[in-house]
């Protein structure tokens, strides 16, 4: 149980607002740790106020505790200013902002990890606990680099548009090719990751294998990474080897996969990571707080208190499968249900004061939402002289 990967996928934040949050770790020559966190905001989530020279600025605090045994050894706190250039980013549901926090020098243990991200734009006062919020925990283990008797592959960076030959950069060095969500396919071709290889002061493998699985559990692709002569030797001097890879996936089928490396010859650690490709023409996406909305209008009892339970993800998948069940057998693969009632979305997002975690702000947009446009319009001229009224 010494394996350790920081994160088989990404998490989700639950609460008012959306991000997903990544993690990777990277031994030190003194045996301590640094952590990078990497966390994705889409843009409809943050309040950008505009500056004089048309472009748009947001802020957001980011916050990490670990703790031992319910008690909290570390805290790192962190406020980002984001930016964005048009109105049209501004509401994209697929641009993110990225950005990292780095925790150093942790010593190995057995950890509890609390994140949270806060919107800080959108405060109803001046103390940031009030500004809208999401939160995510996880627990996972760091070992001794002493415990292992081989060489030890590091968790996975995953990247988006980096050159390969920046690949044997270290980890600080590639933030800026970070990926948000490990989401390739239509917004990335290439899968690309990196790690790196510690040396043990021992004879080491030449091969590494990076294996893919399907969700079927099938082998999608086997491939090798061979080291050269330099690396192999500065890995039995007890030094470290910066290590990248890429794969054109665009002819891989849509899903989730597992991505696993290891020493050929078996000895040392893997590790495994999951990811997904999507090739969808269209990626459905709404703010966290419109999409809790939409659960309060289609959902009660135990199916409501299940959704708001839930992550973004499984907030999606649950509206999701309500409309599905709704399809109707027409065979076009269109839901006119489903297109009727997101254009009443978009519409009372414009004109009608727009959303709040529990529905339409105010009553001509509930009532618009219920029951569409009106059947019949009726318009009187009101005269100059309105004393000809009673």
């Amino acid at each position: 149980s010494n394996l350790f990967a920081a994160l088989l996928t990404p998490l989700e934040g639950v609460g008012d607002l959306r991000y997903t949050i990544d993690a990777v770790s990277n031994y030190r020559s003194d045996g301590l740790l640094d952590l990078e966190f990497i966390f994705s905001v889409p843009n409809r989530e943050i309040r950008f106020i505009e500056n004089e020279n048309g472009s748009f600025d947001g802020r957001v605090g980011v916050s990490v505790y670990l703790s031992v045994n319910e008690k909290e050894v570390i805290s790192k706190h962190k406020n980002i200013i984001t930016k964005t250039y048009s109105e049209e980013e501004l509401i994209s549901g697929t641009l993110q902002q990225v950005f990292s926090l780095h925790v150093p020098a942790v010593n190995p243990d057995d950890y509890e990890i609390v994140s949270i991200v806060r919107d800080l734009n959108r405060t109803i006062s001046s103390h940031d606990d009030n500004a809208p919020w999401a939160r995510s925990e996880v627990s996972f283990n760091l070992p001794l680099n002493s415990d292992f008797e081989s060489t030890y592959l590091s968790d996975p960076v995953f990247l988006c548009g980096s050159a390969m030959s920046i690949f044997d950069r270290n980890n600080e060095d590639m933030s800026a090719y970070y990926h948000p969500n490990r989401r390739y396919g239509t917004e990335e071709q290439f899968l690309q990751f990196q790690f790196t290889a510690y040396g043990c002061r021992e004879p080491s493998d030449n091969k590494i294998l990076v294996q893919i699985i399907d969700k079927a559990q099938s082998i999608a692709c086997r491939d090798t990474i061979v080291l050269n002569p330099k690396a192999i030797q500065k890995l039995q001097l007890g030094k470290t080897v910066a290590l990248g890879y890429e794969l054109d996936v665009s002819n891989f089928d849509s899903g989730e996969y597992l991505l696993s490396c290891a020493l050929f010859s078996g000895n040392g650690n893997c590790w495994v990571a999951g990811f997904t490709i999507d090739h969808s023409p269209r990626v459905i996406s709404l703010p966290a707080h419109i999409l809790e909305a939409v659960g309060r209008m289609l959902f009660t009892d135990i199916e409501l208190d299940n959704f708001l339970e839930g992550n973004y993800t499984s907030q999606l998948s649950s509206v999701k499968l309500f409309w599905a069940n709704l399809m109707p057998d027409n065979h076009t693969g269109i839901n006119p249900l489903l297109a009727e009632f997101e254009r009443r979305i978009t519409l009372v997002e414009s004109q009608y004061q727009g959303f709040s975690n529990v529905g339409p702000i105010g009553d001509r947009g509930l009532v618009y939402m219920l029951l569409g446009e009106p059947d019949e319009l009726q318009q009187q001229v009101v005269p100059l002289n309105s004393n000809d009224f009673d």
